[in-house]
C-alpha cells in the first residue's frame, strides 16, 4: 500500500513537472514576444531620439531667425521632453517586466530541479521498500519453514512424552501408594526443585 501510495505521487509529481514545463515554455515564448517588443521600442526610441534632435536643431534655427518663433520652439521642447520621460518610463516599466519574468522562469527551472531530485529519490526509495519486502518475505518465508520444522519435532516429542507418562502409570507392586499420588509428588517437587 505504500510502494501504491509512492507510485501514484510519484505520477503525481511527474504531471506536475509537465505543468512547469508547459508554463516554462510560455513563459519563454512571452520572453520572445517582449524582446521583440523591446526592439520594437528601442528603434521607436532612436527615431524619437531622432526626431528630438532634429527639432533642437529647427528651435537653434528659429531662435536665430526670430524671437517671436522661441516661444512656439520652447513649448515644443517642453512637449519633447514630456515624451522623452514616458518613453523612458515605459522603457523602465519593460525592464522591469523582463527582470521579473527572468526571475519566475529561474524560479521554476530550480523547482523542476528539485521536483527531479524528488522523483529520482522517490523512485530510489521504492526501489529499497521493494528489495526489505523481497527480504522480510524471504525471511518469513525461512521462518513458516522453521515453525512447520518445530511445530512437527514437538508433536514428536508430545508423542514421546505421553508414551513415557504411559509407561510411568502402570502400576508397580512395590509401591502402596497410587500412581496419581506419586505423580503429583513428583510434580511438586519438580516445581520446588
Amino acid at each position: 500500500t505504500e510502494a501504491r501510495a509512492r507510485s501514484e505521487e510519484l505520477l503525481r509529481e511527474q504531471a506536475q513537472v509537465q505543468n512547469l514545463q508547459a508554463e516554462k515554455k510560455d513563459l519563454q515564448q512571452q520572453a520572445e514576444e517582449l524582446s521583440t517588443e523591446a526592439k520594437a521600442r528601442s528603434e521607436e526610441l532612436l527615431r524619437e531620439q531622432a526626431q528630438v534632435q532634429n527639432l533642437q536643431a529647427e528651435k537653434k534655427d528659429l531662435q536665430q531667425q526670430t524671437e517671436e518663433l522661441s516661444t512656439e520652439v520652447k513649448a515644443r521642447s517642453e512637449e519633447l521632453l514630456r515624451e522623452q520621460a514616458q518613453v523612458q518610463n515605459l522603457q523602465t516599466e519593460k525592464k522591469d517586466l523582463l527582470s521579473k519574468k527572468e526571475n519566475e522562469v529561474a524560479d521554476m527551472q530550480q523547482t523542476l530541479r528539485i521536483n527531479n531530485k524528488l522523483m529520482l529519490k522517490s523512485g530510489a526509495d521504492l526501489k529499497d521498500l521493494q528489495n526489505q519486502y523481497r527480504v522480510m518475505m524471504q525471511q518469513q518465508d525461512k521462518q513458516n519453514t522453521l515453525l512447520c520444522e518445530l511445530k512437527e519435532k514437538l508433536c514428536q516429542a508430545s508423542e514421546y512424552y505421553t508414551q513415557l507418562n504411559l509407561q510411568n502409570l502402570v502400576p508397580d507392586d512395590n509401591l502402596l501408594e497410587p500412581v496419581g499420588d506419586s505423580l503429583e509428588e513428583k510434580e511438586g517437587k519438580g516445581a520446588k526443585g
